[in-house]
């Protein structure tokens, strides 16, 4: 150090003027030193930085508002040769969060001088299901072991000579315990025979008032071993089948065994178009793995699944700004200066999007 022993300790206040010989002016810009969304990425606050040293001390107060109520304020100080403070931000983010730097001395807000943290819970815009047929409904069976070919399968079928039983249906030592026990040999004048049934019909009516009001219909099944199911009349899904063509004498494609698998629920979501405004029937042909297979299961349940509704745009005012947020990462904001249109998009088409307050515009959310 040349300048030894004449050092002295740098003073901010009386000192300042020295740093004009390194590039420090009398005032300076100011903003957020910050390329994350996430206030889990600064963890020593929020960074707020100069542009360059300022010969002068700086000051810039900063407000921090949010969606859950939160309110704090307080200034920065930036003695002469200091370049960088830290904001102290909440950890945890209920809502929309927003700090802003206001207030400058010696200094103009020329960076970044708004952020905008969100946190808010998964889109939950998902009506609950419609409960059609429930499990453990009845249903018109025939288990003789006949070849029924296709007439059954219409809505219009007469099968009043069926028999008729709750779910679950079915016989054999199972998982799960048969509402209705049904035959598994083929009968002669009431006496069984050594012919075992392979394949069973059941049919079941269904009202659903206007197809229009689901997005799909869910199908929540049991079966053992393999199953094909219609709709009025159409074939619309199979399970554990073999490639078609299908007759009486068609076996599954594989043996159900073992609890988790008998204890198991299948899915399968139809488009409403396939259902009729009023009654349609479901009729479904449950085909055994084998000549000899131990047991057999049918059960069934129904759902109207509703279209999920589109996100909330949300509305709150910060400062000067109004911010708009919503939950749903598929859908960008657009806006327009009459509600008729026409519509573009918004400055910041992402959640949360804030505006300057100065005059009559409209938002909505498009995907």
């Amino acid at each position: 150090d040349t300048n030894y022993p004449n050092n002295t300790l740098w003073n901010p206040a009386t000192d300042g003027w020295r740093l004009a010989a390194v590039g420090g002016v009398p005032r300076v810009g100011v903003g957020f030193g910050v390329r994350s969304s996430s206030l889990s990425q600064f963890p020593d606050g929020i960074p707020v930085g100069l542009s360059r040293h300022c010969t002068n001390e700086v000051t810039v107060g900063y407000e921090i508002d949010g969606t859950d109520g939160t309110h704090v304020t307080g200034t920065l100080v930036f003695p002469a040769g200091l370049t960088r403070r830290y904001i102290a931000a909440p950890t945890n983010v209920n809502g929309v969060l927003r700090i802003a730097l206001v207030s400058p001395v010696n200094a103009d807000v020329t960076g970044q001088g708004t952020l905008l943290f969100q946190n808010l819970p998964a889109p939950t815009n998902s009506p609950a299901p419609v409960p059609l047929l429930p499990l453990a409904s009845a249903w018109k069976y025939l288990d003789d072991g006949t070849d029924q070919g296709t007439a059954w399968r219409a809505a219009s079928f007469n099968d009043s000579a069926w028999s008729n039983g709750t779910a679950r249906l079915g016989f054999g030592a199972d998982a799960l315990p048969a509402a209705t026990v049904i035959r598994q040999f083929v009968q002669t004048n009431g006496v069984n025979t050594a012919r075992q049934i392979t394949n069973y019909y059941f049919r079941r009516a269904v009202v659903v008032t206007n197809p229009a009001d689901f997005a799909t219909i869910q199908f929540r099944y049991q079966r053992d071993d393999g199953c094909i199911v219609y709709l009025n009349g159409a074939q619309i899904f199979t399970n554990n089948m073999g490639q078609p063509p299908y007759t009486a004498n068609s076996f599954s494609a594989a043996t159900i065994s073992g609890v988790p698998a008998l204890n198991t629920f299948w899915t399968n979501s139809i488009v409403t178009s396939n259902f009729v405004a009023g009654t349609n029937v479901v009729a479904v042909e449950v085909h055994q793995a084998t000549a000899t297979s131990s047991d057999i299961a049918w059960n069934l349940e129904l759902s109207g699944v509703p279209a999920a509704l589109p996100p909330r745009v949300n509305l709150v005012h910060f400062g000067n700004d109004a911010v708009l947020y919503w939950n749903d990462a598929t859908f960008g904001l657009e806006e327009a200066d009459v509600v008729t249109g026409p519509w573009r998009a918004a400055i910041t088409t992402n959640s949360p999007s804030a505006s300057a307050i100065s005059s009559n515009r409209f938002f909505r959310l498009k995907k």
